[in-house]
């Protein structure tokens, strides 16, 4: 079974994006703190993560920081920005 992580404080949102992927049987894993999401990345796989980059404007440190903790996840960044 695929596996993704969603890392969201709006829990609205989280719960959406949880019942779309159930729908095609992709298991999820919810964590809303972004540091607490670093520690899972390392210690679990995911086929892909699925990021709301708030408060931050530049999403380019966390997609770093992401792949310096040795893994190369394909990710979907999520903002409310247009």
């Amino acid at each position: 079974m695929l596996r993704a992580l969603i890392i969201d404080r709006d829990m609205d949102t989280v719960e959406m994006i949880a019942a779309t992927l159930a729908k095609h049987q992709i298991e999820t894993v919810i964590e809303p703190l972004k540091n607490k999401a670093f520690d899972l990345m390392r210690q679990e796989d995911f086929d892909a993560i699925f990021i709301d980059p708030a408060p931050q404007s530049d999403i380019r440190p966390m997609i770093i920081g992401m792949r310096r903790g040795n893994q190369n996840y394909p990710s979907i960044i999520l903002t409310g920005h247009t």
